[in-house]
């Protein structure tokens, strides 16, 4: 509806008596349409001395008259003229600046004005009369948006354990109200007197509305609870082992293997966006921090990111020599999957595993090693590792995997990991496809074990896709760094019975003398039985001795006045064959050789009359053929 209001031009005191009705006028009309209004809720719109405030919000402040109107006057004008229109409905995006010829106006719905900007109000807001324009018509619009009752944010995840603040806004009047619906995770809605906020807590996973009511007026929130995907891991520990020192490639696995494996919600993924860094060899007895930037998220996760930070420790282990071999050959070629060997470790007495298999299958076969601790207490195992690529040729892939382990041996490198009770980890895991060789050799020690505690090694010809662990730790030299313990089942454990029962450990160790003296007859020294014996009745013994650690203490002498060259060489007695020596701490790897043929292993020399005491290390390989010796002249 339009009032169209004409005054006739024909006295004074005419218009005097028109403008003391006017005012009775706009009441009656405001009073006529906010009959006819819906029941929705209308913005406060009042003038206050010679600013339009707009839901509690100033829009616009004027500073100038406009011809007779002062500052005051015009303010009560446009608060008038913006009731009139949200009587009506009037929108926020009605407001709009326009140009008129040379001046610049605010608008409502490109054709109603507003107010008129004049010179005096651009000079009093140091503006542009069109930038003044686009800014008080912004103004009104952004107060005119503003609803009765408002809830920020409009939609809040709070972190599972964690509380949160809602701010409560709006120009409705009254004392709030606030509940959450029902059907909702458990959450804490706090609401202080007279504060314009509200404290929420999350205590279950999920999605919650909270409402929050001002007369007839209301706002909502949807609030969702989540678990972080994790915490940054602040304080990992790795343990290696090396003398004099850990090398930094071992130092830098090591502490990659348990920051993978740091703890996170399940199916969360923790993904390292700068790696970690390690540059120098780490001292036995000290430590070193290593820190990389990472992320973890996943799906209902709240993803956090930070700085984790790895403590690598060289722990000082002492020396002691294995008591038994593991020793798993027979039979040496896989037909079925099945498993192949099984031992027990009962006590922290160190123990070799050697294993040899070929893959004599029509398809890919997984040659798996793994430690099943049996108990319902967590171990300490210390691994020194020699495992190599799988390869068509049994004498290489026997052969790289002693040197690979007589090379960790000889300076005491290893890693420390712990075995949750009722767990499995693997040592090895290797596709074999048709014809391919696996062969490895490692030493396993508990250390301070708990009272009655079992673990057993398995060494077990699986399909590559029934194996419990991840895929991604297959085909890797240090599985046990890419998958995680592997829980035990009842009908698993029931399986592996707790005590050692009916296994075969073999012979580890033979400590053999030789002497020599230079110009006499020249020194053999056996390597490999011939034939197997039984007549230890707590060690079998192994035709060929694979896997036993011959310690050799050579004594060497010159009885003359001159210095003279003491050779030591490797002679296959049975066929083709590698060998590996350590002599006097250095490691020396010999190429194939066959019989009849020598094969030199180290020279030294020796000042005249001297006498040396050299000690001499080697293993027989997996693939070679022995006996063999070992030739000082």
């Amino acid at each position: 509806m339009f009032l169209s209001v004409q005054v006739p031009d024909r006295c004074a005191a005419c218009r005097t008596r028109f403008w003391v009705i006017l005012p009775a006028l706009c009441l009656s009309l405001l009073s006529y349409i906010g009959s006819h209004a819906s029941a929705r809720s209308l913005p406060r719109i009042e003038a206050t001395g010679n600013a339009v405030v707009v839901n509690r919000q100033v829009a616009l402040r004027f500073t100038a008259p406009y011809g007779r109107s002062l500052p005051g006057v015009r303010a009560r004008a446009v608060a008038d003229r913006l009731m009139i229109e949200a009587l009506r409905g009037l929108a926020p995006h009605a407001i709009q600046p326009d140009r008129a010829g040379k001046q610049w106006r605010v608008v409502i719905a490109g054709r109603t004005p507003l107010l008129q900007v004049t010179p005096q109000d651009s000079h009093a807001h140091g503006s542009h009369p069109k930038a003044l324009a686009y800014r008080w018509a912004s103004q009104i619009r952004r107060a005119l948006a503003i609803p009765p009752v408002a809830i920020h944010p409009a939609r809040l995840v709070v972190p599972l354990g964690e509380t949160r603040v809602l701010k409560l806004d709006g120009y409705a009047e009254g004392t709030p109200s606030a509940w959450i619906e029902q059907n909702a995770p458990a959450l804490q809605l706090v609401h202080p007197p007279g504060a314009r906020h509200l404290m929420v807590r999350a205590e279950t996973p999920g999605k919650a509305v909270v409402r929050v009511r001002v007369g007839k007026n209301e706002a909502t929130c949807v609030v969702e609870a989540r678990k972080w995907a994790g915490q940054v891991p602040l304080d990992l520990t790795a343990e290696v082992t090396g003398v004099p020192e850990a090398p930094a490639d071992l130092v830098l696995h090591a502490a990659n293997a348990v920051l993978r494996h740091a703890p996170r919600e399940p199916g969360a993924t923790l993904q390292v966006v700068t790696p970690l860094q390690a540059i120098h060899p780490l001292p036995a007895g000290q430590s070193r921090t290593l820190t990389a930037r990472v992320t973890l998220k996943g799906p209902g996760y709240l993803p956090t990111s930070g700085l984790a930070r790895v403590r690598v420790i060289n722990r000082e282990l002492p020396y002691r020599p294995a008591t038994r071999l593991f020793y798993s050959n027979n039979p040496e070629h896989i037909t079925r999957h099945t498993t192949l060997y099984t031992a027990t470790l009962t006590d922290d007495a160190p123990a070799r595993v050697m294993f040899h298999h070929d893959n004599q299958m029509s398809g890919t076969v997984l040659l798996a090693v793994s430690i099943a601790n049996l108990s319902d207490q967590e171990v300490r195992l210390h691994v020194t590792p020699g495992f190599v690529a799988q390869d068509r040729n049994p004498v290489k892939v026997g052969f790289l995997a002693g040197r690979a382990f007589l090379n960790n041996a000889l300076r005491q490198r290893g890693e420390i990991w712990r075995l949750p009770a009722r767990t499995a980890m693997p040592l090895f895991l290797q596709r074999l496809a048709p014809g391919e060789t696996g062969s490895g050799l490692a030493q396993i020690r508990m250390i301070n074990p708990p009272a009655d505690v079992r673990c057993r090694v398995l060494v077990e010809a699986l399909s590559p896709v029934h194996t419990g662990f991840a895929s991604a730790a297959q085909n890797r030299l240090d599985p046990w760094r890419y998958t995680r313990p592997r829980p035990l089942s009842r009908t698993q454990l029931a399986a592996l019975p707790p005590g050692p029962g009916a296994e075969t450990t073999y012979r580890p160790r033979r400590q053999m003398e030789a002497q020599y003296v230079v110009g006499e007859r020249w020194a053999f020294v056996p390597i490999g039985l011939p034939e197997a014996s039984t007549s230890d009745t707590d060690h079998a013994e192994i035709a060929g001795d694979y896997g036993v650690l011959y310690d050799i203490r050579v004594t060497v002498r010159n009885p003359h006045p001159y210095p003279q060259v003491v050779t030591f060489e490797f002679a296959p007695g049975g066929g083709p064959a590698m060998a590996v020596f350590t002599v006097a701490g250095h490691c020396i790897a010999i190429p194939e050789v066959r019989p009849p043929h020598h094969r030199p292993i180290t020279r030294i020399t020796l000042r005249p009359h001297e006498k040396r005491v050299i000690p001499v290390q080697t293993v027989p390989l997996g693939g070679s053929s022995y006996p063999a010796k070992l030739i000082i002249r």
